[in-house]
């Protein structure tokens, strides 16, 4: 799945499990109008592969796209697990070529929101930067041990292991 896509469903729009929310068909996004976001990696310790595409539903929560970017990767260290602060994504996801320059949407405190709250309507690009090296590194701490979110980590390391 290099380069793979990811959706996110969004709360309330029929989404429940995060296995519900990683799982579609670009077919199936664009069927039910969703809207795709590219996501540009800028680490080699994220993803080989420079694009990956997300889809999101008008009710998708910051949450739900983190966790289809999650699955969108198959060949690099997307998760952790930060002693004192749980599950943490190792990406920022930006909206700005400087990852530094701005706060990542993936941010603790932001991952309940509506993804279209967070950034503007109509925005079909974001940027992924390596976590653990950015300024931004402790406002994404602990950002995904909860939830659908702390589950998919789990499955995630579960995989690794296997």
């Amino acid at each position: 799945r290099k380069g793979g896509s990811g959706a996110a469903r969004g709360k309330g729009g029929g989404a429940g499990s995060w296995q519900e929310r990683a799982t579609f068909s670009a077919e199936l996004g664009a069927e039910k109008g969703w809207g795709e976001i590219a996501v540009l990696c800028h680490s080699a310790k994220l993803s080989s592969v420079v694009k990956h595409s997300v889809w999101v539903s008008e009710k998708a929560s910051v949450e739900d796209l983190s966790i289809a970017y999650l699955f969108g990767i198959d060949d690099g260290l997307v998760v952790c697990e930060v002693p004192g602060k749980g599950f943490t994504s190792c990406f920022l996801l930006t909206t700005v070529e400087d990852g530094d320059s701005v706060g990542p949407i993936n941010q603790k405190a932001y991952m309940g929101k509506n993804v279209w709250q967070v950034i503007n309507k109509g925005t079909d690009k974001l940027h992924a930067y390596w976590a653990p090296s950015s300024r931004f590194w402790a406002v994404v701490g602990g950002n995904m041990n909860a939830g659908p979110a702390l589950e998919a980590c789990k499955e995630i390391v579960r995989r690794g292991l296997d």
